[in-house]
């Protein structure tokens, strides 16, 4: 939740001509990203990596993906 909250506020500030604050949510977002990677098993990126990259071909063929 903390990743939307900071990416959305971080978009709204800079779109609003704020960047101090914009600079410091980002800031605050790219920390969350980096907690986010430390922390995820490692087992887990090849599975995540794998299934984007099926996915993404399946689309591209032009088959029906299933979803399991």
């Amino acid at each position: 939740m903390g990743l939307g909250v900071t990416g959305m506020g971080t978009q709204i500030a800079r779109l609003a001509g704020w960047a101090a604050v914009s600079y410091t949510v980002y800031f605050i977002h790219l920390m969350l990203i980096w907690f986010t990677f430390a922390y995820c098993r490692s087992r887990s990126w090849p599975t995540w990596s794998n299934r984007t990259v099926a996915i993404a071909y399946a689309e591209y063929a032009g088959r029906k993906f299933i979803a399991k």
